[in-house]
């Protein structure tokens, strides 16, 4: 009796803490800015991001076996689209969105937006390269703010809102570890392409 009722207690301050906890989360979607140092001009790198075919070589959709990416429009510059269908780990259940790039400044941005799940979820994103004049290293800092919508408006409010918190925490921490990984492949694809050619 005493260890079904510590069951039922256990159950019941957990049930609370489960409901309690997302009023504590900062939002019901992610806000994302990740930086790295490539030994490389910004046009050198610009041209591997603005191209999406190129993707594939260096962001996390290539390291996932079974990944699908298709294209559509042009390749590269304001108008490319990146399909994806990526496994989410666990059953036959995959992640399905859509990158495409809305505007560029050569050598120095991209800007994207994104729609994942049917239109589930979506975010705006903008990738800078910054250069110092004399200096032989571009910082790249790659930002992305996203959320969950119901149709067209932003799940924010009531009780899917609150539940969705947990879900954009996940992806806060789930999309900050894919881009730092994004930026270390770059890196390493930029500056092994520079070694070769030089």
């Amino acid at each position: 009796m005493k260890f079904l009722r510590f069951l039922l207690l256990s159950a019941f301050f957990l049930a609370v803490v489960l409901c309690i906890f997302p009023a504590f989360l900062p939002s019901s979607g992610w806000d994302i800015q990740v930086e790295a140092k490539v030994r490389a001009e910004p046009t050198e790198v610009y041209d591997q991001v603005v191209d999406l075919s190129s993707w594939a070589e260096w962001s996390m959709f290539g390291d996932q076996e079974d990944s699908e990416l298709t294209f559509e429009g042009p390749r590269s510059g304001p108008g490319a689209k990146l399909h994806w269908s990526t496994p989410m780990g666990w059953g036959d259940k995959k992640s399905v969105g859509t990158l495409t790039i809305t505007e560029v400044e050569p050598g120095k941005s991209i800007t994207y937006e994104t729609s994942m799940e049917e239109g589930k979820g979506y975010s705006k994103g903008v990738i800078e390269f910054r250069h110092k004049e004399g200096d032989d290293e571009t910082r790249i800092v790659w930002k992305e703010v996203g959320g969950f919508l119901d149709g067209d408006e932003k799940v924010e409010d009531g009780a899917a809102g609150y539940f969705c918190r947990y879900l954009g925490s996940l992806m806060q921490f789930t999309l900050s570890d894919g881009f730092e990984k994004n930026l270390d492949g770059l890196k390493e694809k930029v500056e092994d392409s520079g070694e070769s050619g030089s």
